[in-house]
């Protein structure tokens, strides 16, 4: 539906059956939006991506999964994100106030937003069944697998579960980063390693 703006489908891409396009948004090169998908206004996909579900407002950069159902708006998602089948997020605030975002340990601040989803790194990883707050901000490389909401604030490197919440060991963050990478035909430079070790190993993250 191009009534309220352009639908651009780059080279490659491929968009499966009984999918819904609402312009202005923008699918990538070679990037998969799966059967069922609603994929509304002010959308952004990046290049090899696999998407679906529900989608407004956002930008995924490249080669990130959200797979299946599960609703995403008002959002930015890193590079080789992996969001989990019915992964939801919260846009909105349930008094209708502006959105506070908290992006460091030191305390939230007032976006001025009325409808704001989460921030999320890249390497994100997110469980089936993710919830993620208004406002969340999901650091580079953290893995989130809990029963109920999500923290929403999470440093960078974290490994969050319901019985836990850790610095991620940056060697078998790595290892998985690899296999990820891989899947895609990408291989893990010695430069990014380097600096993605950096950021685990950080004081700060502490």
């Amino acid at each position: 539906n191009c009534e309220a703006g352009p639908i651009v489908i780059d080279e490659g891409a491929t968009v499966q059956s009984f999918t819904v396009l609402g312009g202005p948004c923008y699918v990538g090169r070679h990037t998969i939006i799966t059967p069922h998908s609603h994929i509304r206004a002010k959308t952004t996909v990046g290049d090899h991506c696999v998407v679906g579900g529900e989608i407004s407002a956002s930008v995924i950069h490249d080669c990130s999964n959200k797979c299946h159902a599960g609703y995403l708006g008002n959002s930015v998602v890193g590079s080789w994100v992996n969001l989990g089948a019915d992964t939801t997020v919260s846009n909105l605030k349930n008094t209708w106030g502006n959105v506070r975002m908290q992006l460091d340990k030191h305390g939230a601040i007032d976006t001025g937003q009325l409808k704001l989803g989460p921030l999320i790194g890249d390497f994100v990883r997110t469980a089936i069944g993710s919830r993620l707050l208004t406002g969340s901000c999901i650091g580079t490389g953290s893995m989130i697998a809990v029963d109920g909401f999500a923290p929403k604030y999470v440093p960078a490197m974290r490994f969050v579960t319901s019985d836990r919440d850790e610095r991620y060991d940056a060697e078998k963050f790595l290892d998985t980063a690899r296999v990820a990478m891989s899947r895609r035909g990408v291989e893990l430079s010695e430069a990014t390693a380097d600096r993605l070790r950096a950021i685990a190993n950080s004081p700060k993250l502490v």
